[in-house]
């Protein structure tokens, strides 16, 4: 399994408030019906989902299914980082363009 944080933690201004969120990459069936018991009114991933996201308190969890959905993260979150602080729109759209490039549905 491969991790990374992302978000304020990572390319942002945290604070005492902000969350931490964490990319993890995974197919282990196992990993995720348990991350589904325990995010509330989740049901269930459909088959053809890249990705879910699971809230622990101020833990979020982004499990990315596919090596694509992944690498999306993975860029966005490089670039993001090399260019230091930025808002939160900015991120959003930093991460809508490398889904789109890593043909990633939201």
């Amino acid at each position: 399994m491969n991790a990374f944080l992302t978000g304020s933690q990572e390319y942002g201004t945290p604070t005492l408030e902000s969350d931490i969120d964490m990319v993890v990459r995974s197919d282990d069936s196992k990993l995720i019906e348990k991350l589904l018991e325990y995010s509330a009114g989740a049901g269930s991933v459909p088959n053809n989902a890249q990705q879910m996201s699971v809230k622990f308190g101020k833990l979020n969890v982004l499990v990315c299914f596919t090596d694509a959905a992944y690498q999306a993260w993975e860029d966005g979150t490089l670039e993001l980082s090399l260019r230091g602080t930025c808002t939160r729109e900015e991120a959003i759209e930093v991460f809508d363009r490398t889904r789109r490039e890593h043909n990633v549905e939201q």
